[in-house]
């Protein structure tokens, strides 16, 4: 069945929101027709399989994400306030997302997780680069390993998905997400950028 770009995105969006809610394994075909009104044979019509719809609606997300966050950037008075904006984006996605939404990732398709991993070094590359435009603004230091911050920060990441049945049961993954990316940016911005860090997160605590 052809679809148009919008109708696949709209379609992908739903699936998306049921991966979040039931995890992978939970998001069935039959679940996903239901949600989306339509048979299953006309969902088998539009996706071969489960994985090309999961997948589609992975690329989906991602190329969504990507936009926000450049958009984020050009818009942004500085890298540093980008950078947080684009972290308090995640941290609301996290809140979101049902744990078994990782898990099953690795235990049921590790399919897809090579192709999310096969990504790293572009999504590495991308973020050092990020980076040394806030070393140029003067809110990063200078005397610092970007390559090797950028993937320590992505294995701290890819870790987080699997932290949450290590910790207390009041801790969540949003918590432990912020401590990551506050100590993170703490021990790389200059005097000028820790004033940003410090009304950033003044404000946020005032908002709560």
């Amino acid at each position: 069945m052809q679809l148009s770009e919008k109708q696949i995105s709209n379609l992908c969006h739903v699936i998306m929101q049921i991966m979040i809610e039931n995890g992978l394994k939970g998001t069935t075909m039959d679940l996903v027709a239901a949600r989306l009104r339509i048979s299953k044979r006309t969902l088998y019509e539009i996706f071969e399989s489960k994985i090309d719809m999961l997948t589609a609606a992975l690329d989906y997300v991602s190329r969504e994400r990507t936009a926000e966050f450049e958009a984020v950037i050009k818009s942004a008075d500085n890298i540093l306030e980008a950078i947080l904006t684009i972290f308090d984006l995640h941290q609301k996605d996290l809140a979101l997302i049902n744990v078994n939404f990782f898990r099953d990732m690795d235990r049921l398709y590790s399919m897809m997780r090579h192709r999310y991993d096969s990504q790293r070094r572009i999504r590495e590359e991308y973020t050092r680069k990020i980076f040394m435009i806030g070393v140029e603004q003067g809110y990063f230091r200078n005397d610092l390993n970007y390559k090797i911050l950028c993937r320590t920060l992505e294995i701290q990441m890819e870790s987080l998905k699997r932290m949450e049945e290590l910790f207390p049961d009041d801790t969540s993954l949003v918590d432990i997400y912020k401590t990551i990316t506050l100590t993170f940016l703490r021990g790389i911005v200059t005097p000028k950028g820790q004033e940003i860090l410090d009304k950033h997160y003044t404000d946020e605590n005032k908002i709560k």
